[in-house]
């Protein structure tokens, strides 16, 4: 089950949702059969994940944040839902929710405790560990603090001109698909998305602040100078390009774990693995092979950048043993063979046969 927080912009409010996440054995249609494999079509049944929320309810504004206010109103809640309390689904569900301070210990066994026990009750949600990580890097204390002030100083003028292009109407003037977009607290990874925007759009921008030379344009491009203490003109490409290839490997992560018709918790270790890797390479200068883009060779900024958010992942992402364990029993990846450092390799199969044995030791064979 997941439970997730959105503070209501205009009020305040704290709301809060808890969602049940079940496989379903359902029919397999005529037209779909062609597709199972063979013991699936003589069952002529397949499973299907199926979500389900409960419930959506505000916290009282008299409460508190905290784990204790939080516990009382998913417990109240299904009750008054379901007749079932909250410890009860507790025990049949692992509960999944972002990974502010207070939220581990909701379903801890000590309420006062400051860390909650890292076992099959709680899991982090990874998109919002990634986002947090991405928040971390690109907060201004800790750009400054890695001697990156240039990057925060290009994000805010970035940042103005996306605000500008948006009030002056001068979006609806770009070719389709190059309008400006701006940043949103509450959704993932939109750094990554504005600054790539950005980076796409850069000609016509830049043409299209040419071309004003009304009043009102001269006093938007005032108003910039005056926020952000820079012209349009000196905003440095490459320093926007370098945040895009950073941001890329984590905003591909977090794309990939919001999947709804299927399982991703057994793909967290080896795409964590592999934006590691990513992130080593582009720290060590050596190209970014990018899909989507020619490969490019990284400049210094992106090469600090990698180094800061390696560190920040360190620090940030909270690795449960589920994500290892996931891996075991899954039929075509519990060899680890996919893990190309022995001793890593090792590492996991030991901690997955650990957790596995901890957990579902009464249906393991020895």
């Amino acid at each position: 089950m997941s439970c997730d927080g959105l503070k209501q912009k205009h009020t305040g409010t704290k709301v809060y949702d808890l969602t049940l996440h079940f496989f379903q054995e359902t029919q397999v249609a005529p037209s779909e059969r062609a597709h199972l494999s063979f013991n699936s079509r003589r069952n002529l049944s397949t499973l299907k994940m199926i979500s389900r929320t409960l419930f959506v309810s505000p916290l009282d504004k008299s409460a508190n944040d905290t784990a204790l206010s939080i516990r009382t109103l998913l417990n109240s809640m299904c009750v008054h839902h379901t007749n079932i309390p909250f410890d009860k689904f507790r025990k049949h569900f692992t509960l999944v929710t972002y990974c502010a301070a207070t939220m581990p210990n909701i379903v801890g066994s000590s309420i006062s405790a400051n860390v909650a026990p890292l076992d099959h009750r709680w899991v982090g949600c990874v998109p919002h560990q990634m986002n947090t990580v991405l928040k971390t890097v690109f907060s201004r204390s800790t750009l400054n603090a890695a001697g990156l002030a240039d990057v925060w100083s290009n994000l805010e003028a970035m940042r103005a001109i996306v605000r500008i292009f948006k009030q002056g109407g001068w979006n609806a003037e770009l070719p389709e698909g190059k309008a400006l977009i701006s940043e949103i607290e509450t959704r993932f990874g939109l750094v990554h998305t504005t600054c790539s925007r950005f980076i796409h759009a850069s000609t016509e921008v830049y043409l299209l602040i040419e071309k004003k030379s009304s009043s009102n344009a001269r006093e938007y491009w005032k108003k910039l100078e005056s926020e952000v203490g820079v012209s349009h003109s000196s905003i440095s490409l490459p320093t926007i390009q370098a945040i895009v290839d950073v941001c890329e490997p984590l905003v591909e992560i977090m794309v990939q774990m919001q999947a709804s018709k299927y399982p991703t918790i057994h793909l967290v270790a080896p795409r964590l693995l592999h934006v590691k890797t990513v992130l080593q390479r582009i720290s060590c200068g050596i190209e970014v092979i990018n899909p989507s883009s020619r490969p490019r060779i990284p400049n210094a900024i992106s090469m600090k950048l990698a180094a800061l958010t390696l560190n920040v992942l360190d620090e940030k992402f909270l690795f449960h043993p589920i994500y290892v364990g996931s891996i075991l029993l899954h039929p075509l990846m519990g060899t680890f063979a996919w893990v190309s450092d022995i001793s890593l390799r090792d590492k996991y199969f030991s901690a997955a046969e650990k957790y596995v044995k901890k957990y579902f030791g009464t249906y393991c064979s020895p």
